[in-house]
């Protein structure tokens, strides 16, 4: 998933919790340099696109996009 405003540790930190309450969601690797983050999904819960935006505007970030199926 790429994200705009991720500038500091405390904000990896953050969106790391914002997703990590989303059932599904059971980790994630924040690339602060690229704004990229890695999440690592549970297959039997059926996680949404819409889930993960909305989790990141909730947490005031900018969602850009999301790609599911690549390999970590």
């Amino acid at each position: 998933m790429q994200v705009g405003g991720l500038g500091c540790p405390m904000c990896a930190e953050s969106i790391d919790i914002l997703l990590k309450n989303i059932d599904g969601v059971t980790g994630s690797d924040v690339d602060l340099a690229t704004g990229m983050v890695h999440i690592d999904l549970d297959p039997s819960v059926g996680v949404s696109p819409a889930d993960l935006r909305a989790a990141v505007v909730d947490g005031g970030f900018t969602f850009r996009s999301v790609e599911f199926g690549g390999t970590k």
